[in-house]
């Protein structure tokens, strides 16, 4: 799909180019034609207007060679200069004349000749006046193949720009192709499991072989694995939602400490549980612009996130601060061996978890959260920072203060 992709942008981009190219030069050749035309012309109409002076003297002193005609009533011609022209051929001469008298425009090209002759009329006389436009003729052509010789150049560095755009423009595209292909190919794995799980149970439930008990169990666990699939599937709905941007409305000032006191009420037990030690230091009356249920879910996450992660029977460090004088910096630092610099973006992909081993609640974590936080992040104009410092990964969010 990329590479057809890419194959039709290459094609309209250089369908383009060529239209372009070839109106670009179309419209010079056409131009330098019109405008030796008019200038030859116009040579042509000053050389008319004096047949008698110094026409008889020179036959080039508009600068292009020609030679002038009188035409006598009976319709001979008389050379009033030859302008160096070879003129003893009477017949040519003739037929030369005939054809432009034939004519009914005033001036126009004996092609076969390579001749552009013009009419002009005195007192009971009539005159002709030929000028050669071979010189002419082969400006356009070496224009012409100049023009060719461009246009291919042209096209050809043109097709080599487009192949380089395309893996440029289409590389977005086929980065969110590949992870919309890769977030379909995980959410099928994990709903592998439990479905599975829902399934063999299912049929247990129907064997007559089992006793009461048995099947109560078969019962709790299809029930487990569909509260699993169910927690799931609000993740994925929530990071749809967070995906699409928060809505503007969404946005008013909020006291983000008073958000991070309350979640930090309802995560103490499940600390406690693990055996995690909270240690906060929340300065007061700090408010920021945010949208408060977003805000409250990006708390949540990071809080779970150490609860899982931390070494057993260690130090959770929460802290909420003015850094400068403008900005609000929420950090939550669990301890625990440092995250590799190479994976630390990758801990906001989704589905990623970089090591399940060390989750104590791991069988209820998908790999979202993190991916759900960063995209409330972004929504707010800022980013999750992963650092490492005194045996501690700590994740930090820094807010515009207002």
């Amino acid at each position: 799909m990329i590479g057809k992709l890419r194959r039709r942008f290459v094609l309209i981009n250089m369908a383009i180019v060529t239209v372009m190219l070839c109106a670009v030069l179309g419209l010079v050749i056409s131009f330098t034609q019109s405008r030796l035309e008019q200038e030859e012309i116009q040579a042509l109409r000053e050389i008319s207007q004096d047949p008698f002076g110094s026409l008889t003297f020179s036959g080039n002193r508009t600068g292009i060679p020609y030679f002038a005609l009188l035409i006598q009533p009976s319709g001979s011609a008389t050379i009033l200069t030859d302008g160096n022209f070879d003129l003893s051929d009477e017949e040519w001469l003739s037929s030369i004349v005939t054809e432009a008298y034939e004519s009914e425009n005033q001036t126009g090209v004996i092609a076969d000749y390579s001749l552009r002759y013009y009419k002009a009329s005195g007192f009971l006389t009539q005159y002709l006046i030929f000028s050669d436009i071979s010189g002419q003729q082969q400006i356009l052509k070496n224009l012409i193949r100049n023009s060719v010789i461009i246009g291919l150049v042209g096209f050809a560095g043109f097709f080599l720009i487009s192949l380089w755009l395309s893996r440029v423009v289409v590389k977005p595209v086929e980065e969110a192709w590949q992870r919309e292909h890769r977030f379909i190919q995980d959410a099928s794995h994990e709903l592998k499991t439990p479905l599975t799980v829902i399934l063999t149970n299912a049929e247990f439930l129907e064997d007559d072989r089992y006793e009461e008990a048995e099947k109560k169990k078969f019962a709790d666990n299809i029930r487990t694995m569909g509260g699993r699939m169910k927690n799931m599937v609000e993740e994925l709905l929530s990071l749809e939602r967070v995906e699409n941007g928060i809505p503007e409305e969404s946005f008013a000032k909020v006291c983000l400490s008073e958000r991070l006191e309350e979640n930090l009420l309802v995560f103490e037990p499940s600390f406690y549980e693990n055996g995690h030690v909270l240690q906060s230091e929340v300065e007061p009356d700090l408010s920021v612009m945010g949208a408060a249920s977003y805000l409250d879910e990006l708390i949540d996450i990071l809080l779970d996130n150490a609860n899982k992660y931390a070494e057993p029977d260690s130090t959770i460090e929460v802290s909420l601060k003015k850094e400068g004088s403008r900005q609000v910096k929420l950090e939550v630092a669990s301890a625990g061996p440092e995250i590799p610099a190479e994976k630390r973006k990758q801990l906001f992909s989704r589905f990623y978890r970089m090591d399940e081993a060390r989750s104590t609640g791991s069988g209820d974590s998908f790999g979202l959260g993190l991916a759900i936080a960063a995209g409330i992040a972004q929504a707010h104009k800022t980013k999750i920072d992963v650092t490492y410092r005194d045996g501690k990964n700590i994740f930090s969010v820094r807010f515009l203060a207002i």
